[in-house]
């Protein structure tokens, strides 16, 4: 079965009729349970309020109506939180959504031209990689040919102190003459 994205999905009519009486029972247990759970409490309270007065017994059975009352509570509690679910979580994703899709793009606009400049900075690297190097005085990347610095005029080679020929950086003999660079 082919699901369209604009459509929402439709649960079974088999789950509409359980969501439903989950529902009913639900609301009529918790409704119950309340009711149950204050008539257990009202004679508790009034137990309490009484105990100086000994010609009044109050009723330890309504008492613990506050048991079933609580349980029933939590149940029909349960059940409602249940047959309800879909509508709660339908209504998160129509609030929280928007909400959510909105600060992502936030941080993608703040954090755009550090990205863009940090791609920049790579892609430059990338370029300059090629056979460069780089000038002994101000470490600037020069073609491997360059006999000065573009960026300092630097000689970006030894200068040979016996025919002064230019040498590769770092060089220890000089390659026209063959004398000890210093």
């Amino acid at each position: 079965m082919p699901i369209d994205p604009k459509r929402p999905l439709d649960p079974p009519s088999v789950h509409m009729k359980a969501r439903k009486g989950i529902r009913v029972v639900g609301v009529v247990l918790l409704g119950v349970g309340v009711v149950v759970l204050l008539i257990g409490l009202s004679a508790f309270v009034s137990a309490i309020v009484s105990s100086g007065d000994f010609s009044h017994q109050p009723s330890i059975g309504r008492m613990f109506l506050m048991l079933p009352g609580l349980f029933m509570v939590g149940v029909g509690g349960q059940m409602c939180l249940v047959g309800w679910a879909g509508s709660i979580a339908r209504y998160g994703v129509r609030e929280g959504a928007p909400a959510a899709a909105e600060g992502v793009n936030r941080i993608g606009m703040g954090a755009a031209p550090g990205i863009r400049a940090a791609a920049g900075a790579v892609a430059a690297g990338v370029r300059d990689a090629g056979d460069g190097v780089a000038c002994p005085a101000c470490a600037e990347v020069q073609d491997a040919d360059a006999k000065f610095c573009d960026a300092c005029g630097a000689a970006m080679g030894a200068v040979c102190g016996g025919c002064g020929a230019s040498n590769e950086s770092g060089a220890r003999f000089c390659d026209q003459c063959g004398a000890e660079m210093a």
